[in-house]
């Protein structure tokens, strides 16, 4: 075994972040291998949030505009930012929350897997996690119909549920 694979062997990996760095890697490379092999005129494109959790702390990578949620308490305590104009725009104030929902651009991101250019991947800072945490890893298929309210009464639900 090679690359990130004996990496993932010992019970922990000595260096979470450049583990993710390198999964991140090599996952562009594989879409990027899969397209040429297959002749298509150009590579599938994906965003991608991923999460290592060892030690009690997680460590996330994330590009494009999956999204990782940390529930704590009943309220997000963390959440990746996207890659995408439309944050950047929320970020310098030029729009409102309510305005990035219907934004004609919010699909429009500048960071994936598979593109033209290597990927613009950001990573987390290890996070100390704690009894009754809730870690969510999200495409835009979920919270972009589900909202950050429903992950708050989602996560109070399963809680009354246990």
């Amino acid at each position: 075994m090679t690359g990130v694979q004996t990496c993932a062997l010992p019970i922990l990996v000595a260096d979470p972040v450049l583990f993710l760095s390198h999964v991140m890697t090599n996952a562009h490379h594989a879409i990027l291998d899969y397209a040429f092999d297959k002749y298509l005129p150009e590579a599938p494109r994906t965003t991608v949030v991923a999460c290592l959790i060892q030690n009690g702390q997680a460590y996330w990578a994330h590009a494009g505009d999956s999204r990782l949620y940390l529930l704590r308490k009943g309220e997000v305590e963390m959440q990746t930012r996207d890659h995408s104009r439309v944050q950047l725009m929320l970020d310098q104030g030029l729009i409102d929350a309510e305005g990035a929902a219907v934004h004609p651009g919010r699909n429009r991101i500048y960071s994936c897997l598979g593109g033209n250019h290597s990927p613009q991947v950001e990573f987390s800072r290890p996070t100390p996690l704690f009894s009754g945490d809730v870690i969510a890893l999200c495409t835009d298929g979920v919270w972009g119909p589900v909202g950050t309210d429903a992950l708050k009464i989602g996560r109070a639900s399963c809680r009354e549920r246990v």
